[in-house]
């Protein structure tokens, strides 16, 4: 009976890892539906003599008082000249302005991202956002099959990770051009970190994409249109694909400008490296760990990355409200999810 009655909930962890997986993949794929406000423009303050509560005020309050809400009208009038100098030097497509507006609008996605330059060139205004994106180990899961629950194949996983990737792309340059209004076209460049050498223990940095979108992007119908078919499409678009369909390093094909980025962004990585959890002080953390709902998307609680993270079954020892344990690909965290 014990047997049987295990069975059962190892059956039942399974299609909620399956359901788990597929809500993660459903957000890993529909990045690009996401409209974006943009920046909302300065709204001047009601001048004292328009507004209710200053004529009221005027009628009862003391000299000070009046003082009081007179320098504070002052300051609000101060505060909107300030903000709407910047309003229009991001409409004149100002370097610093435009860095600055797009990579705050970047700063909560869920492939960590941001803005590195901006300016002219003959084509028009231009915007430039670096993607770090995870490897291939996010499109791990289970997948449902009839009344059961079987692994992705291999197949099912590359065409996981290239639908993700196109997504996130694409999501990147609308999201850029929405905050950059004056830039005709934003060059989105994807970075990953990939394990080298025989044993595959080195960890090194490299691009895998690199294409420049136009605003045409932020008018297309998705229902008709392949995500893919815009990130392979793009203006100067730059992949490595391998005979299966997967994305490889740039590596010295990248071309000089992309790869002094690379050596760039990872020079300062090396800095400011995550320090890496081993499986033992994972298991030690999840066992003290309070009940914590599933989200598709969450910061990792090791390093605060915001990348899809991979997911698997909970094993024996672990907590027993658990359905899910998603591992960090950044930093090797390990936690549990109910």
């Amino acid at each position: 009976m014990a047997e049987m009655i295990g069975h059962a909930l190892d059956r039942r962890q399974a299609k909620q890892l399956a359901a788990d997986s597929v809500r993660a993949a459903e957000l890993l794929t529909s990045l690009h539906l996401d409209d974006f406000p943009g920046p909302a423009e300065p709204a001047p303050p009601e001048p004292p003599a328009l507004s209710r509560s200053w004529q009221r005020l005027r009628q009862l309050a003391s000299a000070d008082r009046r003082a009081e809400a007179e320098a504070t009208y002052a300051e609000a009038q101060a505060i909107y000249a300030e903000e709407s100098h910047r309003w229009n030097l991001l409409h004149e497509h100002d370097p610093h302005e435009v860095i600055a507006a797009v990579d705050d609008a970047l700063a909560d996605n869920v492939s960590q991202s941001a803005c590195i330059d901006a300016g002219s060139g003959p084509l028009g205004n231009y915007v430039t956002v670096v993607v770090h994106y995870p490897g291939p180990e996010i499109t791990d899961g289970l997948v449902q099959a009839g009344s059961g629950t079987r692994p992705r194949t291999e197949k099912e996983k590359i065409d996981l990770y290239r639908r993700a990737l196109a997504s996130t792309v694409i999501a990147s340059a609308k999201e850029a051009l929405v905050y950059a209004p004056a830039a005709t076209e934003a060059y989105v460049v994807v970075l990953r970190y990939d394990l080298q050498g025989r044993r595959k223990r080195t960890s090194q940095l490299d691009a895998i994409y690199a294409g420049a979108l136009s605003r045409r992007v932020l008018q297309v119908d998705w229902a008709a249109n392949s995500p893919q078919d815009w990130m392979f499409g793009a203006r100067e678009a730059r992949f490595n694909l391998d005979r299966k369909g997967r994305f490889r390093p740039l590596g010295d094909t990248a071309g000089d400008d992309l790869r002094r980025l690379v050596d760039a962004v990872a020079a300062t990585h090396a800095d400011t490296r995550r320090r890496r959890y081993s499986r033992e002080e994972s298991q030690r953390l999840m066992g003290s760990q309070a009940p914590e709902p599933f989200e598709s998307t969450c910061a990792c609680p090791g390093c605060g990355a915001m990348e899809a993270h991979c997911l698997r079954l909970p094993r024996t020892g672990e907590p027993k409200w658990a359905s899910t344990i998603r591992s960090c690909a950044s930093c090797g965290r390990e936690w549990a999810q109910a």
